[in-house]
């Protein structure tokens, strides 16, 4: 890096635009293969939609193959923190859906028996009666049953990832840089 008359140069094998999970996360992905990395933001880590999604995560989906790809990122995300040197903070609510339709509830039944039970995803089909004892504050008017993906599943935000993967060690001794505030773009 030089700089001269208020401007910097740069050399690197990948330039990242934006600071962003997904910016950050090619950025530090391409760091461990041994690329030198250089993410420019316009504003701060995790500014954009990284700060606005809901940050949910389940695996309780109506196909293999996103019920698969979901195990999977679960797992990587989990195993991050240990990677990074930095709690990235998942609270294990759950999900719970609320069916008012009992041909919905039989499909969710049937994606129980046949795909979820199958792949080890746990999921409990909740009588009204059972949903009352267990959450009583929720109204079970015009309900016919739920859903429930126990606390396995749950929140985690978005933007604490951005900072934890910034601010982790391993991404500093990989020699990733990021280049927050940045108004000009080349």
């Amino acid at each position: 890096m030089s700089e001269g008359r208020g401007l910097i140069s740069l050399t690197a094998d990948a330039v990242v635009i934006g600071a962003g999970i997904v910016g950050l996360a090619a950025a530090y992905y391409l760091a461990r293969r041994g690329f030198s990395v250089v993410v420019l933001e316009k504003d701060y880590v995790g500014s954009g939609s990284s700060t606005r999604n809901a940050g949910r995560y389940r695996v309780h989906f109506g196909n293999r193959e996103n019920t698969e790809f979901a195990i999977r990122a679960i797992k990587k995300l989990e195993s991050l923190s240990g990677e990074l040197g930095w709690n990235g903070v998942f609270e294990r609510q759950g999900y719970l859906w609320l069916v008012r339709r009992k041909e919905v509830l039989e499909n969710y039944e049937r994606l129980n028996e046949e795909l979820w039970k199958p792949l080890g995803v746990p999921v409990q089909i909740l009588t009204v009666e059972e949903l009352r004892d267990r959450f009583s504050y929720i109204n079970t008017q015009n309900i016919v049953g739920a859903v429930y993906g126990p606390p396995r599943m749950g929140p985690s935000t978005t933007i604490t990832w951005c900072w934890v993967i910034t601010r982790g060690r391993s991404i500093l001794a990989l020699g990733f840089m990021s280049i927050p505030r940045l108004k000009t773009w080349v």
